[in-house]
Parts: C-alpha cells; structure tokens; sequence
C-alpha cells in the first residue's frame, strides 16, 4: 500500500511576493509514491481522505478535496446540489520537498508554491 502524506506547499517568489508568503500555502493529505507522485489507484479506495486545505491571510480558508481530472489534480469544494467548486489545479508532478509546482488558482491565473513541508501519516 502507497503511504499517505500530509504535505504543505507555500507561496512560492512571484512579482507582487518575491520573497513568496509562508501564511498563503495548502495542506494536502495525499498518498504518494517513492517517486513523489500521487497515487491514483490507493486514493480511489479512499477518495474522502484526499483532502485539501487553503490558507490565506486575507480570505476565509477553504477546505474540499483532491481529485483527478483531465490528466490534472483539482482541489474541489462540494456545494449544495452535489456541485464541485474549484479551488485550484496542477499538473501531475513529483512533489518532494523543495519542489515548486504551479497551481492554476482558480482557473484564472498560476502561481508557484513550494513544498516546504512534508509528514508521513
């Protein structure tokens, strides 16, 4: 069985942040594999634990899920009647400490964040 790891990804350097923000980032509760990506086979036996967690200092958080669609990774909330809101996605990548991935925010820009954090659970 692939371990499940609670990671957390900070704001990364952008124009308005070059020194990125430590109180903008996601938690994310996902099983990985040895190579850093995430596994899609242990997380469908589980799906609800894929969870998702925003943090910004200048909005309420957002918690949903991880989900796998259209060859990407979305942070989904649930709403009423059963629909999905996207939080943010990003493309299937290793994610390691250190590493920068880009989430597409909301669908409507990409900002960089790095793992900076990662527990086994």
């Amino acid at each position: 069985m692939v371990p499940w790891k609670k990671v957390r990804l900070e704001l990364g350097p952008t124009d308005d942040l070059p020194t990125g923000s430590v109180s903008r980032a996601y938690l994310l509760q996902l099983p990985l594999r040895e190579n850093g990506h995430i596994d899609g086979v242990t997380l469908g036996v589980d799906p609800l634990r894929a969870t998702a967690r925003r943090f910004w200092t200048s909005e309420a958080d957002q918690s949903g899920y991880v989900v796998q669609a259209e060859q990407r990774w979305r942070l989904v909330q649930l709403r009423a009647g059963y629909t999905h809101w996207e939080m943010a996605s990003f493309a299937d990548c290793a994610i390691n400490p250190g590493e920068v991935i880009e989430f597409l925010e909301a669908g409507q820009f990409i900002l960089p964040f790095v793992v900076a954090d990662m527990q086994q659970l």
